[in-house]
């Protein structure tokens, strides 16, 4: 009997400390509020960095600029009684020196909406909500609202119609992980790579062959280059992932609209790091004809370089890895439920000093 009762009471603190600790968590996340017309947000992180967004214009994080001077801002959050308080904190970036402090209580009320009160004036904490300013924000229900915390954002924007925000995920386990590196096909998917290779073979005689290719991976990511560092890409129209599927009959582009298979008319591995693919193609109505030459650049990451040249002397080129091995990169996210945003621009390449590095 005692056994069972010293279970019961570790299981019950167990409990209890599980929600003390959600409790003091509660306050992380993005704060939406409106003062008068004025619509605004706060959001605070996990390490205690917080900013506000009021009017597109980001005031706190890690670094930002006043009069020429640079900051950043923290807080420091105490779930007290009689109330829980809050401090927003400014300092000066090159020294580390605290600059300025703003002292708040908070609360939440019963529909979980934080009640917040600042004093703006002096660093007096206010005693009421009625002493300070206070203003009630609700929590912003995004669906990747977790994998903002302690992320490094390039680029984000926040007003009354959506969220838009551009991110490196360096989670393995994001859904736009599982988005990017997932290629099954769906029924509609497999129906039009069925179709327009049919369309491709009956109606232009395009010559069909199956080659053997084991040596080469089938399906392929692009990698992008952003501040000397190589990404995937998770886009914010996702016609324009640019993944390619390579099998023994045909290299195939991936469009919104699904699959669109070229005839894979030739294969010859050229040595350990080179392959060289023939490619048959219909555009505009017409056939065309390319070469592929597939360059294996990092052997360590499993990076590849693409270029593509036709009989004209047109050359292009894009980086890829293959899928299995898309955990050695980290990925760049342009992110925004409401509405297509446009895509991301890139750093240019250097393809011909990576191909010169490469011979």
């Amino acid at each position: 009997m005692t056994k069972s009762i010293n279970a019961l009471l570790t299981i019950s603190f167990i409990f209890i400390a599980y929600s003390t600790i959600y409790a003091q968590n509660e306050h992380i996340g993005l704060w939406k509020g409106n003062d008068q017309g004025q619509v605004g947000y706060i959001n605070f992180d996990t390490l205690g960095s917080a900013y506000f967004i009021i009017d597109g214009d980001t005031l706190g994080g890690e670094s930002y600029t006043v009069d020429e001077i640079e900051l950043y801002m923290k807080y420091e959050m105490n779930y007290t009684k009689p109330f829980n308080t809050l401090d927003f904190i400014f300092y000066l970036k090159d020294n580390d020196t605290e600059f300025l402090r703003m002292p708040a209580i908070f609360k939440f009320n019963e529909q979980d909406r934080l009640i917040l009160c600042i004093n703006f004036e002096t660093e007096e904490r206010p005693k009421s909500f009625k002493d300070g300013d206070s203003v009630q924000l609700e929590k912003v229900n995004l669906e990747v609202t977790e994998q903002y915390v302690d992320t490094t954002f390039i680029q984000r924007e926040l007003n009354e119609h959506f969220y838009h925000a551009i991110y490196i995920d360096t989670s393995r386990e994001s859904a736009f992980y599982d988005r990017l590196t997932n290629f099954e096909f769906s029924s509609y998917d497999l129906k039009a790579y069925q179709g327009n290779y049919k369309y491709l073979k009956e109606n232009y005689s395009v010559p069909t062959k199956n080659l053997n290719i084991t040596d080469l991976p089938e399906n392929w990511i692009p990698v992008y280059e952003y501040n000397k560092e190589y990404y995937l890409y998770a886009p914010s129209d996702w016609g324009s992932a640019g993944r390619r599927i390579i099998n023994d009959s045909a290299f195939v582009y991936w469009y919104m609209d699904g699959p669109l298979p070229v005839a894979l008319s030739d294969f010859k591995k050229k040595d350990n790091n080179t392959y060289v693919l023939e490619l048959t193609a219909l555009f505009n109505e017409k056939i065309s004809k390319q070469t592929l030459n597939i360059y294996q650049i990092d052997p360590e990451r499993n990076l590849y370089l693409f270029e593509f040249s036709d009989k004209s002397g047109n050359q292009s080129h894009q980086l890829y890895v293959p899928a299995e091995s898309a955990k050695h990169f980290d990925m760049i996210v342009n992110y925004c439920k409401n509405r297509k945003q446009r895509e991301f621009r890139f750093d240019e390449i250097d393809f011909e000093k990576i191909l010169e590095e490469n011979r």
